[in-house]
């Protein structure tokens, strides 16, 4: 199996950089990841990983929803029901931002895709990318969608986008800094990129701690906080226009994560409750504190 590692920050580029802790797969393999430090800006990652070649063993589970498109279980379905609400919400978002109604979307990462479906009937041309082929498969054939593999977004005109956006896709990239460029590239010079993203600084992260079902190793590569995407932004010439939490995640991450801890259902529904709305509340002193968080970002002029 080919492996990555990673010898300086993503972000700042610093050399500076040290084991943090170690966290486990617990959704297909069981197997232990390291997630490093960056000591200058506080990046974390998730170091020694498989490489693009190799990493689709870990996505190839029928457990990992965004690409099964599976309903079994309690879980799956609670998914289905928060997803159906969340995706009106999150295309309302978009307009508000954007300060369109209708335009031309690019969904990367977009799963089986809901949201461009969404957006599609609500009056905008959409197109999506997605490395997964059996998401691809289910998008196109449920669908009648636009969507092709990761690299075709490299043959995509500069400028064509007015709203680009990665649903929780951001932290899954291995070449995240080639993509970004080609996303500024890509939007229009008023175009938005709107990125969904789990906050490792979270009240449900710090508490679940090597637990935390935000951090979904190896899946998830890279780990960032309101402080580190702001860094992120400002490498890309890109600037914060607006930011806010999710709240249905942290229910959602919480539940995933007490599963992790061997309780069963009930145990676990009743905590992740608690800890989900601990979180939320935490949101109303410091939006900070989301357990994921949405951010537009705007070029900067």
């Amino acid at each position: 199996m080919s492996i990555v590692t990673i010898e300086k920050c993503p972000i700042c580029g610093s050399i500076m950089v040290k084991p943090k802790f170690i966290c486990r797969d617990y959704l297909a393999s069981n197997e232990d990841f390291s997630v490093y430090t960056c000591l200058q800006c506080e990046f974390l990652f998730t170091n020694n990983f498989p490489s693009n070649n190799s990493i689709g063993k870990y996505y190839d589970d029928p457990k990992y929803i965004s690409h099964s498109d599976t309903k079994k279980g309690v879980v799956n379905k609670i998914y289905h029901f928060v997803r159906a609400y969340t995706i009106k919400q999150k295309l309302n978002f978009v307009c508000k931002q954007s300060g369109k109604q209708t335009g031309r979307i690019l969904d990367i990462g977009c799963g089986t895709g809901y949201f461009i479906n969404k957006a599609k009937h609500s009056g905008w041309e959409v197109v999506g990318t997605e490395k997964n082929e059996p998401a691809r498969i289910v998008a196109v054939k449920h669908f009648g969608l636009f969507v092709k593999p990761e690299e075709h977004l490299y043959k995509f005109k500069d400028g064509s986008f007015d709203v680009i956006t990665l649903w929780h896709v951001l932290e899954h990239l291995e070449d995240f800094n080639d993509i970004v460029e080609k996303i500024y590239d890509l939007l229009t010079p008023d175009g938005v990129a709107v990125i969904a993203l789990p906050n490792c600084s979270s009240y449900d992260a710090r508490h679940y701690k090597e637990y935390w079902a935000g951090y979904d190793i190896p899946r998830h590569l890279w780990h960032f906080t309101p402080k580190t995407i702001e860094l992120f932004a400002k490498k890309f010439n890109f600037h914060i226009a607006y930011k806010k939490p999710m709240p249905f995640d942290a229910y959602y991450v919480s539940l995933l994560s007490e599963r992790y801890k061997r309780n069963n259902l009930v145990v676990a529904a009743v905590k992740a409750m608690f800890i989900g709305a601990v979180s939320n509340i935490k949101t109303l002193i410091d939006k900070d504190k989301g357990s994921a968080m949405i951010y537009v970002l705007k070029k900067n002029q």
